[in-house]
């Protein structure tokens, strides 16, 4: 649906009121004594305009909701903050690495969410907000704390699933023979951890400045609140790097087994080729018609020399397996 709106308004009294047009948030805003969070889903230049005109936002911030991909960051304005970043997870069933862009207004009176695609931390937002709303009565900056922190919880839950599917591809490239697929699988997830270790990066480097209370309308609390989030995104950067190292090990285990069939079948072709060698000289020389050698006329030649190819196989056979070639 096209520039869906949603927007949750928390009144003096205590009651929560809800819009769903760009004309009912204006006319919540101008009371002058509420608060709102406005989340916007695929939103239109027409509709975010007005909500420029509304809660004065900058013409660049807005531009960024509409179109491109740039880099997370964050902007201090007069009035508000803008952040830009990413949700690394599109589906409950599916924590596999898929950014979605997200683009947040925030000041003390209000929190604006716009993004094109859903977005996972805000659809939990809405499940909790529905179930209780004096998630919105404890504030705005604890709702935008919220978001970010349902968004950097996403990305653990990523980094975790991949290291579920490295374990099990670890184990896989340990046996003989390996998967046909499996190093297209090993490479997919690589490329996805260099991607999701850049956004655990940059995000970190978003969300550092908020933890240090550079900005006037993040607060004490809210400030040692983001120390937790730092953790969360250290703690996945730390997970991607080692699961970086996992990928390179899986890669060397493929090798070892590739090389290892190699090996076995080259030792296997020239054991038989070194079994076939003799049969192959003494039906050479049984096949040269020298008279000192029993002519196809004599009654045993024939089976005499199948005996003796047998016999000689089966020395070095003998000979072979006991040497462990075999």
């Amino acid at each position: 649906m096209r520039g869906m709106l949603k927007a949750y308004a928390l009144c003096p009294d205590g009651t929560i009121e809800i819009a769903s047009e760009v004309d009912e948030v204006a006319a919540l805003w101008a009371r002058g004594d509420v608060k709102l969070w406005i989340d916007v889903e695929h939103p239109y230049r027409e509709q975010m305009e007005a909500l420029a005109s509304v809660f004065k936002l900058d013409a660049e911030s807005v531009e960024d909701c509409l179109a491109g991909e740039q880099r997370p960051r964050i902007d201090d304005y007069d009035h508000y903050l803008f952040l830009m970043l990413y949700g690394a997870v599109a589906s409950e069933t599916e924590l596999t690495f898929n950014p979605r862009k997200i683009c947040i207004f925030f000041n003390t009176r209000y929190l604006i969410t716009a993004h094109q695609e859903p977005v996972l931390s805000v659809r939990y937002l809405f499940r909790r907000l529905e179930r209780n709303t004096d998630l919105l009565k404890r504030g705005i900056d604890h709702l935008f704390f919220q978001l970010i922190d349902g968004i950097v919880d996403n990305y653990v839950l990523c980094a975790e699933t991949y290291e579920d599917q490295l374990d099990t591809l670890e184990q896989e490239s340990l046996e003989t023979p390996p998967r046909p697929d499996l190093m297209a699988n090993v490479n997919r997830l690589r490329r996805d951890l260099i991607g999701f270790r850049r956004l655990v990066v940059s995000t970190r480097e978003l969300v550092l400045p908020l933890s240090r209370r550079d900005y006037p309308h993040v607060s004490d609390d809210l400030a040692w609140d983001f120390r937790h989030v730092i953790d969360h995104l250290t703690y996945a950067w730390e997970l991607a790097e080692g699961l970086r190292e996992v990928a390179q090990s899986i890669r060397e285990n493929y090798s070892d087994q590739l090389a290892r069939r190699a090996n076995d079948l080259m030792r296997t072709l020239t054991i038989f080729a070194s079994i076939l060698l003799p049969l192959s000289l003494i039906s050479g020389v049984y096949g040269m018609n020298i008279m000192l050698w029993p002519g196809p006329s004599a009654p045993y030649a024939f089976p005499l020399v199948l005996g003796a190819m047998g016999g000689v196989a089966t020395v070095m056979f003998v000979y072979f397996r006991k040497r462990g070639w075999l």
